[in-house]
């Protein structure tokens, strides 16, 4: 991944995830309707991955990508010069 190490992409996934709930939710909620059995285990396998995806966003932070990047150009000067 070049100039972007992934954290804001984590975070707007979970924040489309949480969106779309919020709408299922509160439809339900206010409309006097109720969510059946396989929308609730929907939602808690969501729950799942949604923490799964916040700990592997959490690790991004303090990361980039460029950091990666100059670690490899140095190991490639590295081999270039040892050529020499």
């Amino acid at each position: 991944m070049t100039g972007e190490n992934g954290l804001a992409q984590a975070i707007i996934f979970f924040g489309n995830a949480l969106e779309t709930w919020n709408g299922k939710l509160n439809t339900f909620a206010y409309g006097g309707g109720k969510l059946n059995e396989a929308a609730w285990q929907a939602f808690y396998s969501q729950v799942e991955e949604w923490f799964d995806g916040m700990n592997k966003a959490m690790s991004y932070i303090g990361k980039s990508s460029k950091i990666n990047e100059e670690n490899t150009d140095e190991r490639k000067k590295k081999k270039e010069t040892q050529r020499v």
